[in-house]
């Protein structure tokens, strides 16, 4: 049996399926119900989670328009998941330091940004693992074009000041640039794949510099 919980992360809607054979049978799952005193119990075991995108861009152009910020780099550092409610032990996000190359789209109070942090759902922590099939996830030390959403919540952690984003569409907005060539998500919409799939990295930037504003 599976319990279905569905909540949204920036511009993401998560649906989490908990499979209860795969929880710790003393704890209560983690969508259920608990009073705002209670303290959060440990969690055992592999949850699925599956990610809906708010909005899906239909053409590079939607795509550049609706980031807010479109980097060129690569990441430094994988930080140990993290959970996102104290009453919810299966909410974990995993948050990756990203080196920025270039600000390829932003305003002028980014252009000297060189750090950045990127939060993906999911993760393992001790004995739990929260499963995102859907997601690549960001892999050290691989170069990626990524499409951002500036991350305002409030419960994020500070590290070092650093601005926090989620990437655009989930994994439309996320381009692997190993070895200088774009390789798109097999999730990706249809369009990516045609125009962008083996395309050369450096061609995919200046498309995008011509039209960002």
């Amino acid at each position: 049996m599976y319990l279905i919980m569905r909540v949204v992360i920036g511009s993401v809607a998560v649906v989490t399926a908990v499979s209860i054979a795969q929880v710790n049978p003393q704890v209560s799952p983690p969508c259920s119900r608990r009073t705002p005193s209670s303290s959060a119990r440990p969690v055992e075991g592999t949850v699925q989670t599956l990610v809906e995108p708010l909005f899906v861009p239909t053409s590079l152009e939607e795509l550049v328009k609706y980031a807010d910020v479109v980097i060129d780099g690569s990441v430094e550092t994988v930080l140990s998941p993290r959970v996102r409610r104290a009453d919810k032990p299966a909410s974990l996000e995993t948050d990756v330091v990203i080196s920025i190359d270039e600000i390829v789209k932003g305003t002028a109070a980014w252009k000297s940004l060189k750090k950045a942090i990127v939060s993906q759902p999911g993760g393992k922590l001790d004995n739990l693992e929260v499963v995102t099939p859907q997601i690549t996830r960001l892999q050290q030390g691989v170069r990626y074009i990524l499409f951002l959403n500036s991350d305002t919540r409030s419960i994020l952690p500070d590290y070092n000041g650093l601005p926090h984003f989620v990437i655009t569409g989930i994994w439309t907005g996320q381009f692997d640039g190993t070895g200088g060539t774009v390789h798109v998500s097999n999730l990706a919409p249809d369009w990516t794949r045609a125009a962008h799939s083996n395309e050369k990295v450096d061609e995919f930037v200046k498309q995008i510099k011509s039209i960002a504003p």
